[in-house]
């Protein structure tokens, strides 16, 4: 995970509210939300894409949106 991934994960959890509204929903995450059984999501993806870490912070703030708690961690290579 790129070192500012990490950071924008923290600043999300510190920032509250505010930065939702930069939020883009992704389809379907609410399923996964309300679903009580499910405590952790991983999240995989190719080195070298734009696409995969906006679509992870988006999804990162969509669960700060609906009160979850967000971990973030990467690997040491990335």
């Amino acid at each position: 995970m790129h070192k500012s991934v990490l950071l924008l994960a923290i600043g999300l959890s510190i920032g509250g509210r505010a930065a939702f509204a930069a939020c883009t929903p992704i389809p379907g995450a609410d399923r996964i939300w309300s679903n009580k059984q499910v405590h952790w999501v991983f999240v995989g993806e190719v080195h070298g894409s734009n696409e995969a870490p906006a679509a992870f912070i988006d999804l990162m703030c969509d669960a700060l949106a609906h009160g979850k708690a967000v971990t973030a961690a990467g690997t040491p290579d990335g």
